[in-house]
């Protein structure tokens, strides 16, 4: 009897560890009805402290069709597809993208502006407009067209909002670089920490279903 409830307790904590990864790699998580609510609750708790630990990461964008099918993955499966779909990973990377544009549009008002230009016309010219009225030679002139090319350069010499508006934006962006990279870890000790115990879990099964069947042997 000891063996079976400490195999349950086991398979409790191999389904705890699943539903972690499954939350931070999946789009969804397996229903807790699907369990024995003696697993379920322990699952729910175990699930709740791992996504506390990790700085509530869990959410993923789905991504394919759904199949029922059970995927085998590795470790490094596991860890790209949680890097890859996690709502974190991509909203942080979102973020530093974004300071990523703005400081480059704060370097921008430090640059030269080179403004350039074409332009073509197409006139007529009215000689009676003018009071003109010359033998053999038409009323209207035209139509006659012609191109103008425009380039102008201009550059500010010396502007200190400029120049701290681009020290912070580029603060901002190492901020949000720093941000992003804290994510990856933090994903990935995540996931690779569940993954593990799924690892230990079921060997702990293993073990304890040996020692089930050895206690009824003898």
């Amino acid at each position: 009897m000891t063996h079976s409830v400490q195999s349950v307790l086991t398979r409790s904590r191999l389904y705890a560890a699943t539903l972690t990864i499954t939350a931070i790699v999946c789009p969804g998580m397996p229903a807790m009805g699907q369990y024995s609510p003696s697993m379920a609750a322990t699952a729910a708790y175990s699930t709740s402290q791992t996504s506390t630990a990790s700085g509530g990461l869990d959410g993923s964008v789905p991504s394919g069709a759904a199949t029922n099918e059970v995927l085998h993955l590795t470790l490094r499966d596991t860890i790209t597809r949680a890097l890859r779909y996690n709502l974190a990973t991509i909203e942080s990377g979102e973020n530093a993208r974004i300071a990523r544009g703005q400081r480059l549009l704060a370097l921008s008002k430090l640059l030269p502006q080179v403004n350039a230009g074409f332009s073509e016309h197409v006139e007529q010219l009215s000689l009676a407009t003018f009071g003109l009225k010359l033998p053999g030679v038409p009323a209207v002139i035209g139509p006659y067209s012609y191109s103008s090319v425009d380039a102008s350069l201009s550059q500010t010499l010396f502007s200190f909002e400029s120049i701290q508006r681009f020290r912070a934006a580029r603060t901002a962006e190492q901020a949000a670089q720093l941000a992003y990279s804290d994510v990856l870890d933090v994903v990935t000790l995540a996931v690779g920490s569940a993954y593990l115990q799924v690892i230990e879990a079921g060997s702990r099964i293993e073990a304890q279903e040996a020692q089930v069947r050895n206690a009824r042997a003898l």
